[in-house]
């Protein structure tokens, strides 16, 4: 991934700025996306499963509001494909990068 960017800089504010404004902050707010989160999916594939808990909202008929959390589990598969995918595509990128630029 380093090769992406010519400055080191730029990779480690990318990657610190995705993890504390993605991962971080908009976590909450991303509900239906957290299976597609990098944090989730790594703590899946380390644990072989990690369970989540987005919240379902309901008004019932008097016209109250209320939020629970469902628990859903994110599988190892899952977690393994979505990784390996993530690095196929970083490595590929990484080499075009390198290709176009660094060898004449």
């Amino acid at each position: 991934m380093w090769v992406l960017f010519r400055h080191t800089a730029a990779v480690l504010g990318i990657a610190v700025g995705y993890l504390v404004l993605i991962e971080g902050v908009f976590r909450q707010a991303l509900q239906g996306a957290q299976p597609w989160l990098l944090s989730l999916n790594f703590q899946a594939w380390l644990q072989h499963g990690a369970k989540y808990y987005p919240l379902v909202c309901k008004t019932d008929g008097q016209g109250n509001y209320s939020c629970q959390g469902v628990e859903k589990l994110l599988t190892f598969g899952h977690s393994s494909a979505y990784l390996g995918i993530l690095v196929v595509l970083i490595v590929g990128l990484a080499a075009l990068v390198f290709r176009r630029r660094d060898v004449s």
